[in-house]
């Protein structure tokens, strides 16, 4: 009899031990889950602040470039006015010579 109680106190230790195993590998999972899952989610954050940096560069660049643009285009109308200018010269003594 002193045989089986032996059998049985190891398989109760076994099985106990196993339980623990057990338990602490779903423990290790949850973890990992959760880890995993805090990870991700800081890529996000990551991957998001990027987007926003990069949409204010390409903003600026943009704003910069029409302000370029804007200066050109004053160049250019002040030009026009020259010209249209000149033209009118050219007209009224075109007028006095005929």
């Amino acid at each position: 009899m002193e045989t089986l109680e032996v059998i049985k106190l190891v398989g109760i230790i076994l099985g106990a031990n196993g339980l623990w195993k057990l338990i602490e590998a779903l423990l290790q999972l949850r973890s990992g889950r959760r880890q995993k899952s805090a990870e991700t989610s800081n890529l996000y954050v990551q991957a998001n602040s990027q987007v926003v940096e990069n949409w204010r560069e390409w903003s600026k660049k943009l704003e910069d470039r029409i302000e370029e643009l804007e200066m050109h285009v004053g160049k250019l109308q002040k030009r026009n006015t020259e010209l249209e200018s000149e033209l009118e010269e050219l007209k009224n003594s075109k007028e006095k010579d005929e």
